[in-house]
């Protein structure tokens, strides 16, 4: 075994004993909290205690505590978005999506929520469904500007509908009058606005010369085969003329 290898076998092996502490030391927290659930001590500990295994990289330890923390605590939203962000680290996408699903239903003017949810979804190849969250937000939050500004933004880049990138950005402009956006967020929105319009004409553009150059393909394919098909009627004629008579005995 070369040195690299026995040192990154050593490596690993320390790494796995770690692991097995922390997991061993999260079990005896837990049970302490299972017979005090109500001792914010405990949860405090184990807070600290899911910071250390993060910072080791024991993921499945964190999530192992945060969803007790989480569960023991249910109004905090910092609480409850660190649970759903450990559990999207370890690839547990549908998890996390039903967690922010239920998050959602009891407290639905959590901002923070709504766009772990919408981003997580886009993610998966769902734009559509992210706008819904994020149209769902907006009814609780009225011209937000992050909602406003993503609903054009995904529109625009991941429908490619420039109708309503169209409409997304108007909705910029009308939110960047509001009385909720201060002089910089007005500024951010215009701006951004601008670019959302900017694209959306560059899509139109590319669509309308894709068109054309199709259209011309068409016509150059049509020519093409009244050529072919005149040339096979100019020879068919010539055949014709040229075929001897026929002779018949008398």
């Amino acid at each position: 075994m070369t040195p690299i290898v026995l040192a990154a076998s050593l490596a690993a092996a320390l790494a796995g004993d770690r692991i097995r502490e922390l997991s061993d030391r999260a079990d005896v927290l837990l049970d302490r909290l299972y017979a005090d659930p109500g001792n914010d001590g405990i949860l405090s500990e184990a807070g600290v205690l899911r910071d250390e295994a993060l910072a080791a990289g024991a993921t499945g330890v964190a999530e192992k505590i945060q969803g007790q923390i989480s569960g023991h605590r249910p109004a905090s939203l910092d609480e409850r978005h660190l649970y759903v962000r450990i559990l999207l680290s370890r690839g547990r996408v549908a998890e996390a999506e039903r967690d922010l699903r239920d998050l959602l239903r009891g407290i639905p003017t959590d901002c923070a929520g709504h766009r772990m949810l919408a981003e997580l979804l886009r993610s998966r190849g769902e734009p559509r469904g992210a706008i819904a969250v994020h149209e769902a937000h907006l009814r609780e939050h009225p011209d937000e500007a992050g909602p406003v500004h993503d609903v054009a933004a995904l529109s625009l880049w991941d429908l490619r509908d420039p109708v309503a990138a169209r409409e997304g950005a108007a909705r910029m402009r009308a939110a960047a009058g509001g009385s909720r956006a201060s002089p910089s967020v007005a500024a951010w929105l215009r701006e951004n606005a601008a670019g959302i319009e900017e694209g959306a004409a560059a899509l139109e553009r590319d669509r309308a010369a894709a068109l054309a150059a199709e259209e011309r393909a068409l016509r150059l394919s049509l020519l093409a085969a009244a050529a072919v098909a005149a040339a096979l009627a100019a020879a068919y004629r010539l055949t014709v003329r040229t075929e001897p008579e026929p002779s018949y005995p008398t």
